[in-house]
């Protein structure tokens, strides 16, 4: 058995005994077994996270996977390979010292809320035109939908600004230097919409250990210039996510009708 299952069965035993309250909508978060490496040299695992419990749950298809790979502390891009449906988890050796980011964005789709006649909601993946309902089923919206997502993995001894933006058209990025992130210390993030900052935006951010155990994220606004602070509360890995919402327009109101973003950070907390 490869080391990238072993690692990821034990993750899948973690999450499957401590799984936390459903979440309203799928995650999609760019991960790694680990965020810190004492030194270059080990071999990483990176893989997706889709679904509602994190570290690992739903498997994601290939197909659905728009880009994936790593990017080294030089700007070394590393393709990850994407096969069939599983947790995309691919080994690599961490040569260099720095940070690491690896990249995930998931291919756009739209989607259908239809309400029962009992009264739940569930989900398909058609326009407006293409919805089946069954007897005393309404639709409820439709919407299309695409995700980012962005993890740090340092590398050995890290120090100076915080890695680059990667110019996604919806990132999260670390302002502050990355290496003196710790437990109660306020950090500093800009969100980023088509490389403008995207004011107001409201950013949730929970760690791992919390999200297993099924605890509420903590959530704050951007200011005019898309910066916001947030202070994480335990160490590991630390989970920041934010949604952008358009209203359609044109002829994309006949298939849906709103467009939506979400994006992602995975960053490490260090244990002192």
């Amino acid at each position: 058995m490869k080391a990238s299952r072993i690692v990821l069965s034990a993750l899948f035993a973690l999450a499957a005994g401590h799984a936390p309250r459903a979440a309203s909508a799928h995650g999609f978060y760019a991960m790694a077994n680990r965020a810190n490496f004492e030194r270059p040299g080990a071999t990483a695992t990176f893989f997706i996270n889709y679904g509602h419990l994190p570290p690992v749950d739903e498997f994601i298809d290939a197909k659905d996977v728009e880009r994936y790979e790593a990017i080294s502390p030089a700007g070394k891009v590393v393709p990850l390979r994407a096969e069939g449906r599983s947790f995309q988890a691919n080994e690599l050796k961490l040569e260099e010292e720095g940070f690491y980011q690896l990249v995930a964005v998931k291919a756009p789709g739209i989607f259908s809320s239809i309400k029962g006649s009992d009264g739940t909601l569930k989900s398909q993946r058609a326009p407006k035109a293409e919805v089946k309902l069954e007897p005393g089923d309404s639709r409820v919206s439709t919407r299309s939908l695409q995700r980012f997502a962005k993890a740090l993995v340092a590398s050995g001894a890290v120090s100076g600004g915080a890695p680059s933006k990667l110019g996604l058209l919806f990132e999260i990025v670390l302002v502050s230097e990355p290496g003196k992130l710790r437990v109660g210390q306020p950090a500093r993030f800009q969100v980023l919409y088509k490389g403008r900052p995207l004011a107001d935006a409201k950013v949730t951010a929970i760690g791992m250990v919390s999200a297993i155990a099924g605890g509420t994220p903590t959530a704050a606004e951007a200011d005019a210039q898309g910066t916001v602070t947030l202070t994480p509360a335990e160490a590991g890995t630390w989970m920041l996510e934010v949604t952008h919402t358009i209203e359609a327009q044109g002829d994309a109101q006949k298939a849906y009708d709103q467009q939506v973003y979400s994006t992602t950070l995975a960053v490490g907390v260090p244990r002192d």
